[in-house]
């Protein structure tokens, strides 16, 4: 009779970790902070999930603390790079169009990325008023009654004629 081997040589694979650790945390925020975006960290197999580290940022306060710090520092990297990109571009004779493109993608990472520091300025204009409720009630009743005496009038080539 022969003897059954164990058939398996290899150690059954576990898949990416889902369990939070600081150093982790830690890392992912490094790399964040350096320019690296979230998918090509989470490209490396011994990452986690993208699915797996929002699932952190919700259950644990210091990363999410940690995670929008490095963002901001993500920010401002790509906000300087601006500034140094058309250079760069020239030195390795890069077309200008793709210059342009790379420096309006940048900007628009770093609007996106900080909209307090790097976002387009919206101004309003005119001021904000206060209404009670009361005057707002009496409002609407004005205009329903300006309603229902539209309703009963016709317009007929630019004069207001009143329906009988």
């Amino acid at each position: 009779m022969l003897a059954v081997a164990n058939v398996r040589t290899r150690p059954k694979p576990t898949g990416r970790s889902s369990e939070y650790t600081e150093e982790m945390g830690i890392l992912i925020c490094e790399r964040l902070a350096a320019g690296e975006s979230l998918r090509s960290i989470c490209r490396d197999e011994s990452m986690p999930s993208a699915a797996t580290i929002y699932a952190w940022l919700v259950r644990n306060e210091s990363f999410l603390k940690l995670y929008r710090e490095s963002r901001d520092i993500q920010a401002d990297l790509w906000a300087e790079e601006v500034r140094d990109l058309p250079y760069e571009c020239e030195a390795l004779g890069l077309d200008a169009a793709y210059t342009k493109l790379k420096m309006d993608g940048n900007k628009w990472a770093a609007s996106k990325g900080n909209p307090t520091k790097y976002g387009d300025r919206v101004e309003h204009a005119g001021a904000i008023e206060t209404v009670s409720s009361t005057a707002m009630l009496e409002a609407v009743g004005a205009f329903a009654n300006l309603l229902q005496t539209s309703a009963k009038q016709k317009l007929v080539e630019g004069t207001v004629i009143e329906n009988e």
